[in-house]
């Protein structure tokens, strides 16, 4: 990477194979003994209620266990007890406990830990979805704060920044970046019978003619280290947030197929623009949108996909409320369409 451009971290990772390896839950004896090993201490001089609350808060769980011990170890939260173990601070009174009740909250504690501006960061990366590629998120970042084309290489080094806290944290981590033809491995939505959504989560297009963008050349894919991250974040974030963070991604993207004309028949693409402006509450924007990649898809045989297309639009307008209702539509959010978003229909 050239010393003039933003100083994010890059890791080459050279393709290789990968081994599934399913751990079973840990039992407390395991715990003992990673905890021992975590906190370098040996497995006897590790009080009791130190071992039961840190094995309640990971509930068993080896990942999550892990992340129990990290964030101990990071906040200096043990401390040498009356009785000459190791136990926690909050040890020391009595009856008390880790103060995770979940492992939500323990990641959330983390996530509260961070700067205000990184957790931002996080939170676009989360409606961008588990992997993304790093030009939406500065695109979608210089949506989101308005920024002005004198001020995008500050704006693409204070991103790459957020990005490097969140890796140093074991929130994200890079994966191989390459161009959107040798992405081969994250397949074509559309590919499974039946399944139209498969992939949509992993928001990805081409960089082509962004090539005047500061993060260009340093283009790179991230992804969230585990879900349960991306989970917890979403559940923190307003769903008017989510929608409005949604939007600016579909505008970011719609441009793209707008601007250049390779895009205009990018099925994927389109179908990912999709996915946001049907998050993003917007039902004349998704409507449309669903209508002509519908129609392509029928084109292309495709009719149960097509149909499993509309059918992601239908469902955001069906009242789960009851009362009267028409076609599984209520007959209140019917009346509040417009003509034209009738005729969507």
């Amino acid at each position: 990477m050239k010393s003039s451009g933003p100083s994010c971290m890059v890791h080459t990772k050279k393709r290789v194979d990968t081994w599934k390896l399913i751990l079973a839950f840990f039992s407390e004896t395991d715990a003992q003994e990673m905890i021992a090993y975590h906190l370098d201490i040996s497995v006897d001089k590790i009080d009791g209620s130190f071992l039961r609350n840190v094995f309640t808060s990971s509930g068993g769980m080896p990942h999550y266990l892990s992340y129990v011990l990290e964030t101990i170890k990071r906040n200096d939260l043990t401390v040498e007890l009356d009785n000459g173990l190791i136990g926690l601070k909050s040890s020391e009174s009595a009856e008390s406990k880790l103060g995770f009740k979940s492992v939500n909250d323990l990641l959330l504690y983390r996530l509260d830990a961070l700067d205000s501006s990184v957790r931002t960061t996080l939170h676009l990366a989360a409606v961008l979805g588990t992997e993304f590629d790093l030009l939406d998120a500065a695109l979608t970042y210089e949506e989101m704060f308005d920024v002005i084309d004198s001020d995008r290489f500050q704006s693409a080094m204070e991103l790459c920044a957020h990005f490097d806290v969140a890796e140093k944290e074991g929130i994200l981590e890079q994966v191989v970046s390459s161009t959107k033809h040798d992405q081969d491995e994250f397949g074509d939505p559309a590919d499974e019978e039946g399944n139209l959504c498969t992939g949509l989560e992993d928001v990805f297009i081409s960089p082509s003619g962004r090539k005047s963008h500061p993060l260009y050349s340093d283009n790179r894919r991230y992804r969230f280290t585990h879900d349960s991250w991306k989970t917890s974040i979403l559940s923190v974030m307003l769903d008017g947030r989510k929608e409005e963070m949604h939007e600016q991604i579909a505008t970011v993207l719609e441009r793209e197929i707008v601007e250049e004309t390779e895009s205009k028949d990018d099925l994927e693409l389109q179908i990912h623009v999709f996915k946001h402006w049907n998050l993003s509450g917007n039902f004349t924007k998704a409507a449309e949108l669903a209508l002509m990649i519908g129609g392509q898809l029928m084109i292309l045989g495709l009719n149960s996909q097509a149909d499993l297309l509309f059918s992601d639009v239908i469902v955001s307008l069906k009242n789960e409320q009851g009362g009267v209702s028409y076609g599984d539509i209520s007959s209140s959010v019917l009346d509040a369409l417009e003509p034209a978003e009738l005729e969507l229909l």
